[in-house]
């Protein structure tokens, strides 16, 4: 019964019928506490389960103080659970870390949030020296997850670390299974590119972003529903670092070939027409200028900013910048 409660709670959440998912996991609950009581062994992982899911239930709706309740109570017998069979339940109680640090990083407690990530990266390093067949997915996740929360809190260095070691992983199961593996190996390249742009590591984050385009356009043309966004973002980002680096005809091919791959994205006209702009092709840059001058004007005049300070527009290219600067500004 507890179980049929529980199975109804998760169809209602995945349909968004949240109110009606809380009360069949307090139904579920209910029943698994009493069960639990006279038969802990063989009901309180169920149990813990109830409590986790009425965790993910509230995170995803946004009551964040009761999804940390329940997640806290659920770790806690997960806790209990693994010291007794750490080989049935050391992976859930990584899960329930994770979870925790999930939320703890989305409310901006971030000394919390490491500490979680750090006990499940903990375990599943432990599991994967075990039987890297079965845990190596799950630690590369780890190491991502801690990458991100460094590069929030602006710990680049500890980010590029837990990325690397996140990479090496994906990439050896990438070898093995390209089909279940090389979408994660992937984004490993795209989260590393982005953490060495945020370390204004500009050429090493290009590398990165050319090596994730590669995988992202093999995908593409399987899944262009899926993958395609993904490459036109990493398009987009070596077209940024081909300006930074004076490669302005390499920048607008970039330009281009996101906004065919991707033309919902056309935020990448920024790129475009400043790459038109150094190059002195005057009359491309400014039909693109006045065409997004109501919804970029802001990130055009950014990028000025941002590219005269870096000293990578041409002395002979000045006057036409603060000609469409001029046409910006104005109302």
């Amino acid at each position: 019964l507890a179980a049929n409660y529980n199975n109804l709670a998760d169809l209602y959440l995945d349909t968004k019928r949240f109110d009606e998912s809380e009360k069949m996991l307090k139904q579920a609950m209910d029943i698994f506490k009493r069960l639990a009581e006279t038969n802990p062994q063989a009901y309180e992982p169920a149990l813990a389960n109830c409590y986790n899911d009425l965790g993910v239930l509230y995170y995803n709706t946004q009551r964040f103080d009761e999804s940390k309740q329940m997640h806290k109570v659920a770790l806690e017998i997960y806790k209990y659970l693994a010291d007794a069979n750490p080989k049935a339940y050391e992976p859930v109680l990584a899960n329930s870390y994770n979870n925790l640090a999930n939320l703890y990083c989305d409310t901006q407690r971030f000394i919390e949030s490491e500490q979680m990530y750090k006990s499940a990266l903990e375990i599943r390093k432990r599991l994967a020296e075990a039987n890297p067949l079965v845990h190596e997915p799950c630690l590369a996740t780890s190491y991502n997850d801690l990458a991100n929360l460094y590069v929030v809190i602006q710990c680049f260095a500890e980010s590029e670390k837990m990325h690397k070691a996140a990479l090496e992983i994906r990439k050896r199961l990438a070898e093995a299974n390209p089909q279940a593996y090389e979408s994660a190996l992937a984004q490993s390249y795209y989260k590393l590119a982005n953490s060495y742009f945020g370390a204004q590591r500009f050429d090493e984050g290009e590398k990165m972003h050319r090596a994730a385009s590669i995988i992202y356009k093999r995908l593409a043309e399987d899944e262009p529903q899926v993958y395609q966004s993904y490459l036109a973002a990493d398009y987009i980002n070596i077209a940024y670092t081909s300006i930074l680096s004076k490669q302005f005809a390499q920048a607008e091919l970039y330009s281009i070939e996101a906004l065919k791959v991707d033309s919902t994205k056309y935020f990448a006209n920024t790129n475009l027409a400043m790459a038109y702009l150094l190059q002195g092709k005057y009359a491309d840059a400014e039909k693109i200028y006045i065409q997004y001058k109501s919804e970029l004007k802001n990130d055009f005049l950014n990028d000025f900013e941002e590219f005269t300070k870096a000293g990578i527009i041409p002395t002979e290219r000045q006057a036409d910048v603060e000609k469409i600067k001029k046409m910006l500004k104005e109302e």
